[in-house]
């Protein structure tokens, strides 16, 4: 050895023990190197699936990772840290068909987490088809359960229908699905579809409302005032020197807005939204016709009061609609949203017809025809007609009062087996505590998830967890929209994972996924 040391290492031989101690703690090993590379992997494996998931939650092409969100990784080490990340790019992967993967695995996780619930939790179920823009027929279903004593709701899944949109078709494609995931189908509640007889297989089956609560049944002159407007927002719009040439006159005007709002046939919400622009714009839409097309100016000058009349209505149905979206909507606050509107489309008729438009801001200070009035108070009736018709169920349900305040109803007064668990329930401190804070709807949701008072729960489950608008597989749908973008117009949506991802408040189990299908990387193996 000290031959080896004069030899070799001439410059060392004056040093003492410490410093060869020393000099061989200092060394890395090779193991130590191999074990900062496998983490490094790990972690970059982590993050390339973090933000897989972030691409799909923004609904983003897969592209992103590798065209955008890595060349910014790239720039904020180089800048920030000065410190060269090739090695931190090299261990995220997010190529097109790797974000795709990965994205897919996650979804097929959610699912199975989401099956697994299901095979021994009730639930409700509502569904829905739509037509994509490919002429595609696609059925959406969404699930309400309790885990844990919280309301969970989850698309339950996308799948193309193949042969037609008929209620014997959908039902098959329902049950088929229902037996590929071994769930059993008596764990369905309540089932909201359109009231189709061959989808009536479920044990219960609620019709559910339209669409949007927006009535179709316009009048005549109604329906052209509407045409009227849509036609001249098409006009404007369809032209790029047009609009620019309105934006300018709505600058000059200094006006609130300076462009029209474009509306979509399959959400009639947005007509709400697109009168109501239309009506704050419309002395500038008159001076921009003027030039443009004097004769349809005469048509939309005479309309205004019907524009003005039709922007109130649907500003009115807009609010409803709003107070009929998210979860913990029940049947029970569905019932009392609608009841109070049919009520008050009485009072409205009433106030028209008097000339009272405190209601109407937009019909008030024009000089209103007697005709004017009478066309609005016609169709105030046409609507409240319409909706008693559409929400005949809705109106005859009868929930029973101590479902809604179970402190205030005397025993006796409820079925004898209901008595005894009433009794219980109005003694338990803590329950009255909880009603008292959070309301009847999160109650009875905190009661199913801590298995308490069974046979109340029983005659409550249904009115708490049954879907009573398709304000859900609408959000689905308008998704499905967001994501067949043009440059996506290939995406199988039923097979991909990207709406599942979009669209879920469930987290998968991306640890997990890593040990099952990257084994290779994974310093337990």
């Amino acid at each position: 050895m000290i031959d080896h040391l004069k030899s070799r290492h001439s410059d060392k031989v004056e040093k003492d023990v410490q410093f060869f101690i020393k000099m061989r703690d200092s060394r890395k090993t090779m193991g130590g190197i191999f074990g900062k590379i496998d983490r490094q992997n790990i972690d970059g494996l982590v993050a390339s699936y973090n933000i897989s998931l972030l691409i799909a939650k923004s609904g983003k092409p897969h592209t992103m990772g590798e065209n955008l969100i890595l060349p910014a990784i790239q720039e904020a080490v180089t800048t920030v840290m000065h410190s060269d990340g090739r090695s931190v790019i090299k261990s995220m992967p997010l190529s097109n068909d790797t974000v795709a993967r990965r994205i897919n695995l996650m979804a097929s996780d959610v699912e199975k987490t989401l099956y697994s619930i299901l095979k021994t939790t009730e639930f409700s179920l509502q569904i829905d088809e739509s037509t994509l823009p490919d002429n595609e027929a696609l059925l959406l279903a969404y699930v309400r359960y309790i885990l844990e004593g919280i309301m969970v709701e989850e698309m339950l899944f996308a799948r193309p229908l193949v042969t037609d949109t008929k209620g014997e078709s959908i039902y098959k494609v329902v049950e088929n699905f229902f037996q590929e995931k071994e769930i059993p189908m008596n764990n369905i509640i309540a089932c909201a579809t359109d009231g189709a007889p061959a989808m009536v297989g479920f044990r219960y089956s609620l019709r559910r409302p339209s669409r949007t609560l927006v009535a179709k049944h316009l009048s005549g002159r109604l329906h052209n005032s509407l045409h009227i407007v849509i036609t001249v927002i098409n006009k404007i719009k369809a032209s790029a020197v047009k609009e620019r040439i309105f934006r300018q006159i709505c600058h000059e005007n200094e006006t609130e807005f300076e462009r029209l709002l474009l509306h979509t046939e399959v959400r009639w919400l947005s007509k709400g939204k697109c009168l109501s622009r239309f009506y704050s714009l419309f002395d500038t839409i008159l001076e921009f016709l003027e030039e443009e097309n004097p004769q349809l100016m005469q048509l939309v000058s005479a309309a205004k009061s019907d524009v003005a009349y039709l922007t109130d209505i649907f500003d009115k149905f807009n609010a409803i609609n709003l107070q009929l979206q998210g979860n913990l909507v029940t049947l029970v606050k569905c019932k009392t949203v609608v009841s109070s509107f049919i009520g008050k489309l009485t009072l409205f008729k009433q106030n028209i017809a008097r000339r009272e438009f405190y209601q109407f801001p937009h019909l008030a200070g024009l000089q209103i025809s007697d005709d004017d009035l009478l066309a609005y108070c016609e169709h105030l009736e046409v609507l409240k007609a319409d909706m008693i018709k559409r929400f005949t169920d809705l109106l005859e349900l009868e929930p029973p009062h101590w479902l809604i305040d179970p402190f205030c109803v005397a025993a006796p007064t409820v079925p004898l087996y209901l008595q005894e668990e009433l009794m219980d329930l109005q003694s338990d401190c803590e329950e009255k505590a909880h009603f008292t804070m959070m309301g009847y709807e999160r109650l009875w949701i905190a009661i199913a998830g801590r298995n308490k008072f069974p046979n109340l729960w029983k005659v409550a489950k249904l009115l708490v967890l049954a879907f009573p608008t398709s304000y859900l597989v609408e959000r689905g749908f308008s998704a499905v929209v967001q994501l067949l973008t043009k440059q996506r117009n290939r995406l199988d949506i039923s097979q991909c994972g990207d709406l599942r991802l979009l669209l879920t408040d469930m987290k998968p189990d991306i640890n997990g996924i890593i040990d099952e299908h990257h084994a290779q990387v994974h310093p337990s193996h």
